[in-house]
């Protein structure tokens, strides 16, 4: 990589707008605070975003998508989705542990219930505001 390119990402606000890391730790325990560039493929295909490599390559932002199984029924997607949300404030919790500080959270299609929704994510994520 060119000296230019490496200024040009350090001198802008440097966003990515389709992170699944979220998908990996639920089905093999990948850890998005450890770096996941040493193996054999060198971070690539299976090696989803981690928050060293995040850091290293100067990300600023992040849209992060936390998916649910649309093959289950009404009561496994709620289940999921009161999983998720315990996972997603560990995860924010832990974020701010290392010095981030702002966060967007924005379901990604429209939910049953919008009061319902903004109740849960409010519970769950107002308390860590800073």
């Amino acid at each position: 990589m060119s000296l230019a390119a490496v200024q040009l990402v350090r001198d802008a606000e440097l966003v990515d707008l389709h992170i699944e890391s979220y998908i990996p730790p639920r089905l093999w325990g990948y850890d998005l605070f450890e770096r996941h560039d040493r193996h054999f493929l060198g971070g690539r295909y299976f090696g989803h975003l981690d928050l060293p490599r995040a850091l290293d390559g100067g990300l600023t932002g992040g849209m992060w998508s936390i998916a649910t199984n649309i093959a289950r029924g009404a009561r496994g997607r709620y289940a999921a989705l009161r999983d998720n949300v315990a996972g997603l404030r560990a995860t924010v919790e832990a974020f701010l542990a290392v010095g981030f500080s702002k966060f967007v959270v924005r379901p990604n299609e429209p939910p049953e219930s919008w009061p319902a929704e903004l109740d849960r994510l409010a519970t769950a994520l107002l308390p860590l505001q800073t």
